[in-house]
């Protein structure tokens, strides 16, 4: 009576990519003390599961020992699965068999393979002649080999993730991404699903803050590259989502792969969301589902989810740029004496702050000086030119004077300023030499 032979591969054993070896009695030889011999094998068709199939050449067979005390070690070869007659000679099991059982050393190459889950069958065909070389002293004469291969998927853990914000410009043009990759091991195709502990980030901060953010995960994307294929950018969420799509990812090409987890936030989300510094954070929770036509998972085959953090740490940063460095106020004429003169300078600050702030200017000299002649400063007025809005005007010193009280973080912000001397100071320029009195004027977020 046949006996079925079970190779079941374990799944350590296809991520690895290392030989997994079982011994099997596979019949019974009948032969007589002082009989050379020959054992002959060979397998008609590939390990067949339905339409799937795995080649004979992914598994070698040995003979290990014949009967009750014949073992065969050091010298027996090892010989692949074919569809022809592989043969151990009497040179190499010796001329002495002893009638009894059979036991072959089976090896399964998982190496440069992909493997599909579920049994996988062949038979097994012996032959050995009997006496003057009739008959065949096998029982039985064919044996089912069954191939088992697990369904699994192990994913490498992921780990926390944390964006950086860190450069101004990541909010005027580039954005910000970040990629975790890893690698997950699989024999089923699958989705890679991903959802968020809540809706919302939470916040934290040792910076100087007006409101508590309220930023809603959907402003920072997920996206997923595998082995063959980048899947579309999506909006994190509370609701679980497959990374894929209404698609499944396929099992990849020797059964593991190299994975990118792009987490990234777009250049307007992070104006809209993220200006001010802190940390924003997040629980990530990663399943990873098989398709519903692939077979259910082996003992220890399920993938383990996994819960971690994910942050976006923004850094407290300013910026302060003049873009006209001269400004000019000219007194042509007796009118301009009576009625004072005023030049407003359009976009003349552009400035960017991830935390709450306050602009100050000053003067670096107590005067406008022209060589040993000089004016007062306090002549001059600056505040908003027409249109702008959220400034104060202030009086011309070289003590630090608020311009901008407590404004909300912002980047790249203009302001259009008005430089004026108005017919109340003019009194103060009658009767200086003609020329040009100067002094720098120096705009600050803090107050010297």
């Amino acid at each position: 009576m046949a006996q079925n032979v079970t190779l079941s591969v374990p799944i350590s054993n296809i991520i690895g990519k290392s030989p997994f070896q079982q011994a099997a009695v596979v019949g019974k030889y009948n032969g007589v003390l002082g009989l050379a011999q020959t054992i002959n094998f060979k397998s008609l068709t590939p390990f067949t599961n339905g339409p799937n199939s795995i080649p004979l050449s992914a598994a070698t067979l040995q003979i290990t020992k014949v009967g009750t005390t014949l073992t065969l070690i050091s010298n027996a070869p090892k010989l692949s699965l074919t569809s022809n007659d592989q043969a151990y000679f009497s040179a190499v099991i010796t001329l002495n068999l002893v009638a009894g059982d059979v036991l072959v050393n089976f090896e399964v190459n998982t190496a440069n393979r992909t493997f599909l889950p579920g049994t996988f069958s062949t038979q097994l065909d012996m032959y050995a002649p009997g006496l003057l070389g009739l008959g065949n002293i096998m029982a039985p004469t064919s044996t089912p080999i069954n191939l088992i291969i697990p369904a699994f998927t192990t994913p490498q853990i992921i780990g926390n993730s944390s964006i950086l914000v860190n450069d101004l410009n990541y909010f005027r043009s580039t954005g910000v991404n970040i990629d975790k990759i890893t690698s997950l091991s699989t024999t089923v195709p699958y989705q890679a699903k991903l959802k968020t502990a809540s809706p919302n980030f939470s916040f934290s901060t040792t910076a100087t803050y007006k409101n508590l953010p309220n930023t809603a995960v959907s402003a920072v994307t997920a996206k997923l590259k595998t082995s063959t294929t980048t899947y579309a950018a999506t909006p994190l969420s509370n609701i679980v989502q497959s990374l894929s799509g209404a698609v499944n990812i396929p099992v990849p090409t020797n059964n593991t792969e190299s994975q990118t987890y792009t987490f990234g936030i777009s250049a307007s989300d992070l104006k809209s969301n993220f200006l001010q510094a802190g940390t924003y954070t997040t629980d990530l929770n990663y399943t990873w589902d098989k398709a519903a036509t692939a077979p259910t998972y082996t003992s220890g085959g399920a993938p383990t989810p996994e819960t971690s953090k994910l942050e976006v740490i923004v850094s407290d940063m300013s910026e302060l740029v003049v873009n006209q460095t001269a400004v000019s106020i000219d007194f042509n004429s007796a009118n301009d004496y009576k009625n004072g003169v005023s030049k407003d300078m359009l976009n003349h600050i552009t400035l960017s702050k991830t935390t709450p702030y306050n602009l100050y200017i000053r003067a670096s000299l107590p005067t406008f000086n022209n060589g040993p002649n000089s004016i007062p400063l306090n002549v001059m007025r600056i505040g908003p030119a027409t249109g702008q809005t959220g400034m104060n005007t202030v009086t011309l010193s070289n003590t630090a004077q608020l311009l901008i009280d407590n404004a909300d973080p912002v980047i790249d912000r203009n302001l259009s300023v008005r430089y004026s001397i108005p017919a109340t100071e003019t009194s103060k320029l009658l009767n200086k030499p003609t020329g040009s009195y100067s002094t720098d004027i120096i705009y600050s977020f803090v107050a010297p």
